[in-house]
């Protein structure tokens, strides 16, 4: 009887339920799973729309095409170079290099020299090419504002104008830094800039977050003239009117109401009034024609950061009362059209276009757009500038970015 009752509380001890141990609560983040627990993810639809993109990320990568393209590094700047043009910028007749850096513009010969600087406040954030006359020469127009790494509530945007014309007391090119139109704003971006024929400038900045003015200075200086302001101006150009004067073109990446397209658009009567395009426009050139003019654009730009953008290469044109749009043809690989400049590529008797995307330059053939030629793999803020260095007619393509280069078609 003794042993059964102590076998009897053996097995009553072996079927009691484990006691949980209560361990003190430990500081730091919670441990993970148990490498036996299955964690269920949800599977993946069939399709997925494609993911926005932004237009204002610097594509990385930079590479010719060495079969047809030549690239010649420039010399280094003291610094980063944001910037680079050539011009005539002093009294000779010799071709310079303009460096336009964080803080300062250099004027510089094309084997590196020195030739002479003017410092400026501010982060340029465009540069343009005014083309000099008999008069003065070559000047380089440049938009100052908002340090992408500082920024401060409220921010100045300055447009200026240098060239190397100036003289010290030694008789050397100094730098003459001209200030034309100065202003603050809570979103210190110069959007465009451009220099008609007879002198006149036209002006584009953030007067807000969202709202694009568009000033003009006459030719012979003075103050800005505010001519219209809209949502999203991306680009500006000038023509010719037939009767004296100009033509304002505007390009809008997106529209006035929440979730609208942009367009293309002239300025007449004190309004904008809308030209056919296929959603937003973000590249822009024109010029006038003998019944009116014509626009070289780049639309396909879409109104929800670019979920379905694409890159169409377009001509809208306008003779008398009559308005066409051509779509010449489609940039595959990229999203969006940025610049459109004219350039001789393949010299003068082959006129043709650099048209510069998110992500690359190409080069297409006024007389019979067909199939893009490539240039080069490049993403950056600055637009490609044509020049001729070497005076053999067939341009070049200035870039900035990784480091000042020259590109030249293989002959």
């Amino acid at each position: 009887m003794k042993y059964a009752l102590v076998i009897l509380m053996l097995l009553s001890l072996s079927c009691e339920k484990p006691r949980q141990r209560k361990n003190p609560p430990q500081e730091g983040p919670a441990p993970g799973p148990a490498a036996s627990e299955v964690v269920m993810t949800p599977v993946p639809p069939s399709y997925e729309p494609p993911k926005p993109v932004n237009p204002r990320v610097r594509e990385p990568q930079f590479s010719v095409e060495e079969k047809t393209v030549e690239a010649e590094k420039l010399p280094a700047g003291e610094g980063p170079v944001q910037y680079v043009l050539a011009g005539r910028f002093d009294a000779s007749a010799k071709q310079l290099l303009a460096y336009v850096m964080t803080d300062r513009i250099q004027f510089r010969a094309p084997d590196g020299a020195l030739v002479a600087e003017a410092r400026h406040q501010g982060f340029p954030r465009l540069v343009r090419l005014v083309q000099g006359d008999a008069k003065r020469p070559d000047r380089v127009l440049a938009g100052w504002g908002r340090n992408p790494i500082s920024r401060s509530p409220e921010e100045r945007i300055t447009f200026t104008l240098t060239d190397a014309s100036g003289l010290t007391p030694g008789k050397k090119p100094a730098a003459v830094h001209e200030v034309i139109h100065q202003t603050t704003s809570k979103r210190a971006d110069p959007q465009d800039a451009v220099a008609a024929a007879d002198g006149s400038i036209y002006l584009a900045w953030f007067s807000d977050k969202y709202t694009v003015q568009v000033g003009h200075r006459a030719p012979a200086g003075g103050e800005l003239s505010i001519l219209v302001s809209a949502s999203m101006i991306g680009r500006i150009a000038v023509v010719e009117k037939a009767g004296g004067g100009h033509q304002l073109i505007v390009a809008r990446v997106y529209g006035d109401e929440p979730g609208s397209d942009g367009g293309l658009f002239v300025f007449e009567e004190g309004k904008l009034k809308p030209l056919p395009t296929v959603r937003g426009v973000r590249g822009l050139w024109a010029r006038s024609t003998k019944e009116g003019f014509e626009a070289w654009i780049g639309d396909g730009w879409d109104k929800d950061y670019g979920k379905i953008a694409r890159a169409f290469l377009s001509v809208v044109s306008i003779r008398g009362q009559t308005t066409e749009r051509r779509q010449l043809t489609e940039l595959t690989g990229s999203y969006s059209v940025m610049s459109i400049v004219p350039c001789n590529w393949h010299g003068p008797d082959k006129p043709g276009f650099v048209v510069k995307t998110n992500n690359a330059l190409f080069w297409v053939d006024e007389a019979a757009p067909t199939a893009p030629e490539l240039i080069a793999r490049w993403g950056s803020p600055a637009d490609p500038v044509i020049v001729d260095l070497n005076g053999d007619r067939h341009q070049e393509i200035l870039i900035v970015s990784p480091e000042p280069t020259l590109l030249k078609a293989r002959k």
